[in-house]
């Protein structure tokens, strides 16, 4: 049984140069204090009672039977979702949601509380794979509880939070959820979307203003490589140019492969190649963590 809070993951964080691939120039930039995002990467004691595995998720498909690069499809995930949905509307527990859905904690990731608390969140914020919204339900509300305290610390401004994933289902407890914690509508927005059209015509994100941060909890493990970098291609065109950053975690190949079913492990190379130049990127810092 592999606990999804106890396994080795990476970190990264990179930042637009340029939506202009003609515009690119290398910059150094300091690497500290950046309060990088990790998915699953809590410490021991904000790990909840009910430990969610990794046998829990269905084993991949060979390629033969249809799986590019080894990845679940969506339809998978799509079921995971619209059974979890359906046991949470005839069940009295509180957490019969998340243990329906093995990557869910019962809230936000402990890292994305602890980088909000360092001020590596503000401006508009895009939520990529929300899920459920844990996360981007979250820090809406600390935002607008920060707003009504005024207080002379105060952390950078969120000006808004935008969620989209690929399960109707999902974007429908996230938005539940965000009238429980009664948000307003136009502070947070979540949208059923698939990570390959985020920037198409008729995407509800394409019009926007550009996002200053975008985070990534755990959704570019579930990709294959041509979606993945579809996705990341799209992705450099909501964000700001010169100053937009993407917080990105994932699960890392030193994971061992005996065993391993899913989520894909990606390697540091593999990483550095996607957020690359090319696609407008610049890596400002990836590390290891548990």
């Amino acid at each position: 049984m592999r606990s999804y809070s106890r396994k080795r993951h990476l970190l990264l964080m990179v930042v637009l140069i340029s939506s202009d691939s003609d515009a690119l120039r290398v910059r150094s930039v300091s690497s500290r204090n950046r309060g990088l995002f990790a998915f699953g990467a809590a410490p021991r004691r904000h790990v909840p009672k009910r430990t969610q595995t990794i046998s829990q998720l269905p084993a991949v498909p060979s390629r033969a039977e249809g799986s590019e690069d080894g990845v679940l499809s969506p339809d998978v995930y799509q079921s995971i979702y619209t059974r979890a949905a359906t046991k949470a509307q005839t069940s009295s527990s509180d957490d019969s949601f998340e243990s329906s859905t093995p990557w869910d904690i019962g809230g936000p990731q402990p890292t994305i509380r602890k980088s909000y608390q360092a001020g590596d969140f503000y401006g508009r914020i895009l939520d990529c794979g929300c899920g459920a919204g844990e996360n981007a339900v979250y820090l809406a509300q600390q935002q607008l509880l920060q707003s009504s305290l005024a207080s002379s610390t105060a952390l950078p401004e969120i000006t808004s939070v935008v969620g989209f994933d690929l399960v109707p289902e999902a974007i429908d407890t996230a938005r539940t959820r965000a009238i429980s914690a009664e948000v307003p509508n136009g502070f947070l927005q979540f949208h059923a979307l698939s990570c390959d059209e985020i920037n198409v015509p008729g995407s509800p994100l394409r019009d926007q203003p550009k996002f200053d941060v975008a985070i990534d909890s755990a959704l570019l493990h579930c990709l294959s490589d041509t979606i993945a970098q579809t996705y990341v291609s799209q992705l450099s065109q909501l964000l700001k140019p010169q100053t937009g950053r993407v917080f990105v975690g994932c699960f890392n190949d030193l994971n061992p492969e005996a065993g391993w079913s899913n989520p894909r492990r990606l390697s540091e190379g593999y990483l550095r190649e996607l957020f690359c130049e090319e696609r407008g990127f610049e890596i400002v810092d990836l590390r290891e963590v548990w």
